[in-house]
């Protein structure tokens, strides 16, 4: 019995080995294409979680524009009549353009590409 006892104190003070959360693209894209398709997924959490990542991404990243908080390779000048459903999509095309790149943190191409389509000028 006192084995027993070690045994589970032992297992109850270890620390808890959370898994890093997985945000490569492989993982994102599905639910982020069906967003913009308009596809019956039955996932409207993760597709929610893919717009609002970008919109947030859109969102400081403009800001830093009018800020100045973020330096001016990082800012983002998106025209004023570009629809959310359209900056997401231009993300989508940017990123199934380098599926060598489905690996990577899907945020970091999602910046890499609208700085693509929509870097303020100098």
């Amino acid at each position: 019995m006192r084995k027993v006892l070690a045994i589970l104190l032992v297992l109850t003070s270890m620390p808890a080995m959370a898994a890093e959360p997985d945000w490569s693209a492989n993982r994102i894209m599905p639910w982020c294409r069906a967003l913009v398709s308009n596809r019956e997924m039955q996932d409207y959490f993760n597709q929610g979680l893919c717009g609002g990542m970008i919109n947030g991404i859109v969102y400081v990243l403009s800001q830093s524009a009018v800020t100045g908080v973020l330096p001016i390779t990082s800012r983002l000048c998106v025209p004023g009549e570009a629809t959310m459903g359209q900056i997401q999509k231009i993300v989508i095309q940017y990123i199934d353009q380098r599926p060598q790149r489905f690996h990577e943190d899907f945020r970091l191409l999602a910046i890499e590409a609208l700085m693509a389509a929509w870097s303020c000028k100098r």
